[in-house]
């Protein structure tokens, strides 16, 4: 892990589990932003010393007050400082003369507010800094530490609606998003170990929470929201530290861009949609990607209960055949097993509820209205009976009736001790008591039986996402890929230094007179293609600069001058340096392969079905440099036209181990070049039964004037 990127825990606690806070700003009213913290604390029953700073008092909120800093007597972990934003600067340099250990800097008027914030956030970032403190903020609503009784924040939903104390620990970049999920939260009762908005991200950033949370003992879960990543890197390296620790991250990133500026001359860079390029970011280190505020708190409250799920296998049971025939539905789409019961079990089914549909879905009807023990009983044989390891029971309103569901109680949560591994789900109407009570028995209750299959495939997903083998950046074998030298700036260029590092391109040779190519065309054997060679031209098939299926000398011939005379007319100012004559691959799939280089997010490599239609069918993968061989293979396999590969329709098997090589090839090439490569297009790259080969590159370095917007 480099130097630059290193985590230091230690000096999170100062601002996290601080034993001593002084207020700057503490003002005497409790309803204002300076006011706020300080009842906070107070009320949450913080057991530390609490101090204020306030000038014109002596005491604020029953809490000693003093002109500055330096002025208390004893040590001081935490300050808050909440004064208008010129006046942060002074503060913190009384900060470091008192030996003040960390920050929470509130105070907006800062990068958000233009130019002359962003310097003022910058000379408050440096003098912290430089003293060796560390700063949330600015422009942030603090947070809260609910099992430290904790509350460093001015957000009025601090007393208006805060969640209890739960096992999910929450960071935010914006400060209003983040009180408005903390009240949902309190809403549908669900709990939150520690909730942190970071602001504007001078110093502590998401990827430091996700490391303190990852080391938390009362956070299980860690949620959150971004709008985007300032280090890559050091973000990779936080989400898989949470991993390790074995805490499921899930995110709501805000935000789409494209790439842009390669879009000109590159298919992969087109493709490349800075969202999906997140998108492949956040798989690859087991993140849960959640695209809104019920998705993301679904998933954070079904993984807060600590059921990994071994099996896709579920087991669906509904009053109602229609929801039970929905809820299928969605969890085929979600990706769960969905597989007909045993004739065994679905005949004891039968013998409780003779008219109940019992292949799975589970239809029980309305009989259970009658008698609510069989659907405990009903529970009971399809649990016992299948090894599914997810089984979720939509009962609707039936919840409501609190004499009913102490009826079924007991034996619900007997069979719930049974079998602790499983996921039990149940979706009903009710009201708070009885779902705090079967929540405490260790089932997830969800209103939306959709949203609770949603929720379980979510769960699933997190435990595949945990077992994957972390990367270790460092010691990853294509870090010694080579280094790009030498002009690379035509195909035949570019395609010759890809065979020297080892990716298979076809026979050729450049052919500067007609008679010279039909030489060449001898010499490789046709059928030939034959295609322009320029410096000026990226596009060939554009300007009428190709032509395949040669299969005879005079065609050989013929073709040099009209691909001569096609390019003359339709990209008169580019120069000609010649006609390359190409070996022609007969047969395999036109895939596509290359590298897209964020600005942020640093090297990708990507793979998809090519050819001409690369740009209009849009089938691509994304992985973030570098990855090994498994991990390409799954990149394939992802793809829409993976079945083409596969052999679709009689088709010959293509050799998708070749393709994955290429692609572990490319992951290190990007890796070693990312200083100097923008991107790489190798369209088609033809997939055969017995290779790969690189029929068309594209190569474009990175100049000083590139750059690929965010």
């Amino acid at each position: 892990m480099p130097a630059s990127s290193e985590f230091q825990l230690s000096s999170l606690e100062s601002i996290f589990s601080p034993s001593s806070i002084v207020i700057y700003g503490a003002s005497s009213d409790p309803t204002k932003i300076g006011g706020r913290p300080l009842r906070y604390l107070k009320e949450l029953g913080f057991k530390g010393k609490l101090y204020a700073i306030n000038p014109t008092h002596s005491s604020v909120q029953g809490v000693p007050s003093f002109a500055k800093v330096t002025a208390i007597p004893d040590a001081v972990d935490l300050a808050v400082i909440v004064v208008p934003g010129d006046a942060v600067l002074p503060a913190v340099q009384d900060c470091i003369r008192k030996g003040v250990k960390g920050l929470v800097v509130m105070s907006s008027g800062f990068s958000e507010a233009g130019e002359k914030g962003r310097a003022m956030q910058n000379e408050v970032a440096a003098a912290a800094k430089a003293a060796g403190i560390r700063m949330l903020g600015p422009n942030c609503l603090g947070y809260v530490n609910g099992p430290q009784g904790l509350s460093v924040t001015f957000s009025p939903s601090r007393e208006l609606r805060w969640p209890r104390l739960g096992s999910i620990g929450f960071v935010t970049q914006s400060g209003a998003f983040g009180s408005h999920c903390a009240a949902v939260c309190s809403n549908r009762g669900i709990g939150l170990s520690t909730w942190i908005t970071t602001g504007n991200e001078a110093d502590i950033d998401v990827a430091d929470c996700i490391v303190y949370l990852a080391n938390d003992k009362a956070t299980r879960v860690i949620a959150g929201y971004i709008e985007g990543c300032r280090d890559a890197e050091k973000m990779a390296q936080a989400f898989e530290l949470a991993r390790s620790a074995g805490k499921p991250v899930i995110l709501l990133k805000a935000g789409t861009t494209d790439v842009g500026a390669a879009a000109v001359v590159s298919h992969t860079a087109v493709m490349a949609g800075r969202d999906e390029l997140f998108e492949a970011f956040l798989r690859q280190h087991g993140v849960i990607r959640a695209h809104d505020v019920d998705e993301l708190l679904d998933i954070a409250y079904a993984c807060a209960i600590g059921i990994r799920p071994n099996s896709s296998r579920a087991a669906v049971i509904s009053t109602s055949g229609g929801v039970a025939v929905m809820m299928a539905d969605t969890a085929i789409k979600q990706g769960l097993l969905v597989e007909p019961l045993t004739t065994q079990v679905q005949a004891e089914v039968r013998a409780i509820l003779p008219l109940a549909g019992t292949r799975n879905p589970i239809d029980t009807t309305a009989q259970m209205v009658n008698d609510i023990n069989v659907f405990s009983k009903c529970f009971e044989i399809v649990v016992s009976g299948s090894d599914n390891d997810i089984v979720v029971a939509h009962i609707s309103f039936i919840g409501y009736d609190t004499v009913l569901m102490d009826r079924v109680y007991e034996p619900l949560a007997r069979l719930r001790k049974s079998y602790p591994e499983r996921l039990f789900i149940l979706s009903m109407l009710c009201e708070q008591p009885v779902r705090e009570r079967y929540e405490a028995a260790g089932f997830l209750v969800f209103e939306d039986p959709t949203r609770a299959i949603r929720a379980a495939a979510r769960c699933r997903q997190s435990a595949i996402f945990l077992r994957i083998p972390q990367l270790n950046r460092n010691r990853h074998p294509v870090a010694d890929a080579p280094l790009m030298e030498g002009a690379l700036d035509t195909e035949h260029a570019a395609k010759q230094w890809l065979h020297s590092v080892g990716i298979a391109v076809p026979k050729e040779q450049i052919a500067r007179s007609s008679e010279d190519a039909c030489r060449v065309a001898e010499v490789i054997g046709l059928p030939v293609v034959m295609k322009v060679i320029s410096p000026d031209i990226i596009h060939k098939t554009e300007v009428g600069g190709v032509l395949l299926g040669l299969d005879s000398i005079e065609a050989v011939a013929a073709g040099y001058q009209q691909i001569i005379n096609r390019v003359k007319k339709n990209a008169p100012g580019a120069r000609i340096t010649g006609i390359l004559v190409e070996q022609q691959i007969v047969g395999g799939v036109e895939m596509i392969a290359g590298i897209v280089n964020d600005k942020v997010l640093g090297p990708f490599v990507m793979c998809g079905l090519g050819g001409i239609f690369a740009e209009v069918l849009n089938d691509v993968a994304f992985r973030r440099a570098p990855f090994l061989h498994a991990e390409a293979m799954e990149m394939i396999r992802e793809l829409r036209s993976y079945a083409l590969l596969n052999g679709a329709r009689g088709l010959p098997r293509a050799d998708t181990e070749s393709f994955a090589k290429v692609l572990v090839r490319l992951s290190g090439i990007a890796l070693r070049n990312s200083d100097c490569l923008e991107s790489m297009d190798i369209n088609p790259l033809i997939v055969t039964a017995s290779g790969a080969c690189a029929a068309d590159v594209v190569i474009v370095r990175k100049s000083a004037t590139s750059d690929i917007p965010v």
